[in-house]
């Protein structure tokens, strides 16, 4: 399956490097900030409708051109990320909810695997002497209020005093 090219990718090739021009040029020309011109140029952002409206005014195309090139880039990267799902239940020609496992014996249930329990530690903040908790198997802060939602009866790594 082919991915559809991406309006940034398209801008940097066709109008960028074919006409010599730089991204501040454009940025200034289609006023948006140079970081979000960069974030569609290298494919990081998807392009919104008003983007696709100033394009259309500045480097020629319809808004509607720009837009259905996002959608189908979008689409096409969808169904390549899909590739391997099936759906558990299927309608059929007659109208009839149909399982994929009909006329199969039933599988045999797996156990449960356990969720891996957060790696969870709890840091000073030097600046403003208040208390992160960050849990570092995912990378992420979690809190960094006492009276932040869902987080608050994570278990913590407490230092000893």
């Amino acid at each position: 399956m082919t991915i559809t090219v991406h309006p940034g990718g398209f801008i940097k090739r066709n109008y960028i490097e074919e006409l010599d021009l730089t991204a501040t040029e454009l940025a200034e020309a289609l006023e948006v900030s140079g970081s979000t011109l960069s974030r569609l140029l290298n494919e990081k952002i998807d392009l919104s409708p008003v983007l696709a409206i100033k394009l259309s005014k500045v480097l020629g195309r319809s808004a509607v051109s720009w837009l259905n090139m996002q959608a189908s880039h979008t689409l096409a990267r969808c169904q390549a990320d899909m590739s391997g799902w099936k759906p558990k239940l299927r309608m059929s020609d007659a109208g009839v909810w149909t399982s994929r496992t009909a006329g199969k014996a039933p599988a045999k249930k797996k156990p449960a695997a356990r969720e891996k329990e957060p790696d969870v530690v709890q840091v000073k903040n030097p600046r403003s002497n208040r208390y992160i908790k960050i849990d570092r198997s995912a990378g992420r802060i979690l809190s960094h209020k006492k009276s932040e939602g869902p987080y608050k009866d994570v278990p913590i790594a407490r230092k000893r005093r």
